[in-house]
């Protein structure tokens, strides 16, 4: 998509819960799509970003989906705490490297659900 240029469309996400007693889960979610230069969004991601010859470096935050519906709660985990959906914030970056590309993560979990952190290689 060339810089500045935007789209909208529809999806449905499915998901298979890894809780038994639990169905799968289906969410709609609208695909919104933007891309400038120096600032993105990507239906649940937005960022800013930098670019030069061989690297990109970018700051970010996103909807996580991990977890299970607060209406829908399995059996399996009836008197349990329930899960919500997490926002992280992000820093990433990537070098290319001959013919592939190097990209790296570190998440946090803005808003507490998990009070994670995780890394992506």
């Amino acid at each position: 998509m060339p810089p500045g240029d935007a789209g909208f469309g529809l999806s449905w996400r499915v998901e298979r819960s890894p809780y038994r007693g639990s169905d799968r889960r289906y969410d709609f979610l609208p695909l919104v799509v933007y891309d400038s230069r120096y600032f993105y969004v990507h239906s649940y991601r937005g960022g800013l970003r930098v670019e030069r010859d061989a690297w990109r470096a970018e700051l970010f935050v996103q909807r996580r989906f991990e977890g299970f519906a607060s209406d829908d709660v399995p059996t399996s985990m009836a008197g349990m705490a329930r899960r919500q959906f997490g926002t992280d914030i992000g820093v990433g970056g990537s070098l290319r490297l001959g013919p592939g590309t190097g990209y790296a993560e570190l998440l946090h979990d803005a808003g507490n659900a998990s009070e994670g952190s995780e890394i992506i290689l």
